[in-house]
């Protein structure tokens, strides 16, 4: 399990009896609402509401992979086929932005009636 402490900019790997294994240090982890999501390959998503970012960090060697700024005020973050990363917004008008999980790039944007 990995969850996000931005007050210290890191993310704290815990084992599932909840034993601290690691702890990575995050400069884009900043104070604000952060969401995490783990696809099972080594990295983690993550979005920072305050910061406008969403980011894929390498849990292993805490490489940020790719940083993107196109989701204004982003909220959850999930992934999706190993192949996407879905974001939702806060806001009044809540869209799902599709982002490449290789690349961080923006392709797709559903809104939400």
């Amino acid at each position: 399990m990995i969850i996000p402490d931005p007050s210290n900019k890191q993310l704290v790997v815990f084992s599932l009896t909840g034993d601290i294994i690691r702890r990575i240090p995050c400069d884009l982890c900043t104070d604000g609402e952060v969401a995490t999501n783990v696809g099972g390959d080594n990295s983690v998503k993550v979005s920072v509401q305050g910061g406008n970012k969403v980011f894929r960090i390498n849990i292993d060697s805490g490489e940020v992979m790719w940083v993107s700024n196109r989701v204004t005020r982003p909220q959850g973050v999930v992934c999706f086929k190993k192949r996407y990363v879905l974001v939702t917004n806060y806001g009044s008008e809540t869209r799902i932005w599709i982002l490449d999980i290789n690349t961080g790039e923006w392709g797709y944007l559903c809104h939400l009636g």
